[in-house]
């Protein structure tokens, strides 16, 4: 993900399981999910708020062999995807069941994730490809997913000479296409 890369160094929350901890002995899940759902709380300024979208990021981006827990020695990814597992988890636990939770297209984690954040919709070069991919997906993770359906689909990157398509590709989406 470009976005995640300055000057060829790749930023990233470290939620590896043994990554290193503040000076109160926090992990960055810890700092994380408090930040994401201590606002949602009872008496929080975002009580009332029924869902989150933790939008594309890096969650879903393997960064491969790496120093995770700061001791100068390169560890394997596996603790890197763990502690994203436990992120995932610890954020359901403190979401609740009734909160809609949308991120990544996260297969390993549909337990947690309500549906996707499918931003992209269609590009350009085939809209028809990308919007029946996504619709297909959606009903994939829809019937695998134990939890609640809910998702986001953004039509963008329309070109001029697609702006005909826009209205056909909404029906296609609400299932009274043309």
């Amino acid at each position: 993900d470009t976005r995640t890369k300055l000057d060829g160094r790749n930023w990233f929350i470290n939620y590896a399981t043994d990554c290193p901890r503040d000076k109160n002995g926090k992990t960055a899940t810890d700092i994380m999910v408090e930040a994401i759902v201590g606002p949602l709380r009872e008496g929080g300024g975002l009580e009332n708020l029924g869902g989150i979208d933790l939008a594309s990021g890096p969650l879903s981006r393997d960064i491969g062999i790496a120093d995770y827990d700061g001791d100068g020695t390169e560890e394997s990814s596996d603790i890197y995807w763990a502690g994203v597992a436990d992120f995932y988890r610890r954020l359901r636990e403190g979401l609740g069941p009734k909160r809609i939770l949308t991120a990544n297209m996260d297969w390993d984690y549909l337990h947690y994730i309500n549906g996707a954040n499918q931003e992209g919709l269609a590009r350009p070069s085939d809209p028809w490809n990308e919007v029946s991919r996504t619709v297909n997906e959606m009903i994939i993770w829809k019937r695998l997913s134990p939890l609640p359906f809910a998702t986001i689909a953004f039509v963008q990157y329309l070109t001029r000479e697609e702006d005909l398509l826009y209205v056909q590709m909404h029906r296609l989406l609400n299932g009274y296409s043309a």
